[in-house]
């Protein structure tokens, strides 16, 4: 017998039967509370960054940018900088005449150069003279240099001798006197045009074994220390810490220039002046200083170079200066110089401002048409042309 139902099961009705029961509630874990070592953590290390922030700031302010930092810093970079340009004027008051000099020089490990237009206005004449100079310096200890504007320049003193000999004799010329004029303009300047057509605007060469000839054993002998010196970088940094360690006084000045930061070294200072005379006694003890001061016992017939010396030379009552510097004050780099000095003895004045460039450089080449000096001196005498003008103007 089939006991099995003849039609499809509704399981709905089937379910429905079943008893139900309740299902007992999942217990659910709660979370541990956090401990409080962990905040503590992060609370110490929040201050910690803000006193470390704190600390930086008040570094930078305190020391970084402290005015002796500062200072420091601009004249070390200065001095051990291999890489530099410069520009700036020279103007010097003197009682018998007036010098303005524009300048630019460039300079690094292989070689130096500088471009100026000097104008000289000597006072009893009435022509100014203008000169342009070039000068190349390079590693090998060659120099090179290129003065335009000598014949122009000796022309004008030339006409201006002879306005001056006609002005101090009441402008009074007898015809024969007046007649003569051009014709002895005219002998001088046959004389010396040969020469100066050499050399005016022309390239020179200068080799080491050509100053050490005609310049004298103590230009020599400086010339074998700077250059020594210069490959040295023991003894410029010896020397820069000689300047360092001994800087004078100097004050803070109110006003800035381009950004950066102004001071003043005034020399007429006693206690600036002492620190000078300090400087001097390092600077002497110094390799340099020493190699310098065997030239100056050269000069001196074997004297020896004393402190009182040294002091002399630092130190002149009648002469008083200023020294004002400007200062990157961030990269703690030199960006201006200007010095005053005024000179109540010989009544001359003299302004000097230049604006640096550290680590930067144009490239220099030695210029490929130069002629050696010796040359021109085999063709022509310097010497004797000097002698010959030295006749003329003394008539």
């Amino acid at each position: 017998m089939n006991n099995e139902p003849s039609g499809p099961v509704n399981q709905d009705s089937h379910l429905s039967k079943t008893p139900t029961s309740e299902v007992p509630p999942v217990p659910v874990e709660q979370a541990p509370k956090k401990k409080k070592t962990g905040l503590i953590i992060g609370a110490v290390v929040g201050v910690s960054v803000i006193i470390l922030l704190v600390a930086t700031v008040l570094l930078y302010f305190l020391w970084w940018q402290s005015p002796k930092k500062i200072v420091a810093d601009a004249v070390s970079s200065t001095m051990l900088a291999k890489e530099m340009t410069s520009e700036g004027t020279l103007e010097v008051d003197a009682e018998g005449a007036d010098i303005d000099v524009d300048f630019f020089s460039s300079s690094n490990k292989d070689a130096s150069k500088v471009d100026m237009t000097i104008k000289l206005k000597v006072k009893d004449l009435p022509k100014a003279v203008e000169l342009k100079l070039k000068g190349i310096y390079m590693s090998d200890g060659v120099a090179y240099v290129n003065v335009d504007g000598i014949q122009k320049a000796v022309e004008d003193v030339i006409d201006s001798f002879f306005e001056k000999a006609i002005k101090e004799r009441g402008g009074e010329l007898s015809d024969s006197d007046r007649a003569r004029i051009p014709a002895m303009k005219e002998q001088i300047m046959s004389a010396i045009k040969p020469y100066f057509e050499k050399i005016d605007g022309k390239w020179l060469k200068f080799t080491k074994e050509y100053v050490e000839k005609n310049a004298g054993e103590q230009s020599s002998c400086w010339s074998k220390a700077m250059e020594e010196y210069k490959k040295n970088d023991s003894a410029r940094k010896e020397l820069t810490k000689a300047y360092v360690n001994n800087f004078p006084e100097f004050k803070q000045l109110d006003q800035d220039r381009d950004g950066a930061q102004g001071f003043e070294i005034d020399l007429s200072d006693t206690k600036t002046r002492e620190s000078f005379v300090k400087l001097a006694k390092e600077l002497s003890e110094t390799k340099l200083g020493k190699q310098l001061a065997k030239c100056e016992e050269q000069q001196d017939g074997g004297k020896s170079y004393t402190d009182e010396n040294k002091k002399k030379d630092v130190i002149d009552e009648d002469v008083s200066a200023k020294i004002r510097f400007w200062v990157d004050p961030f990269s703690h780099q030199m960006k201006h110089v200007e010095m005053e000095i005024t000179d109540d003895k010989d009544n001359a004045k003299a302004m000097a401002s230049v604006s640096l460039k550290l680590g930067e450089s144009e490239k220099v080449e030695a210029p490929k048409d130069a002629k050696d000096a010796n040359e021109i001196n085999n063709e022509s005498s310097g010497l004797e042309l000097m002698e010959y003008m030295q006749e003329i103007f003394s008539m």
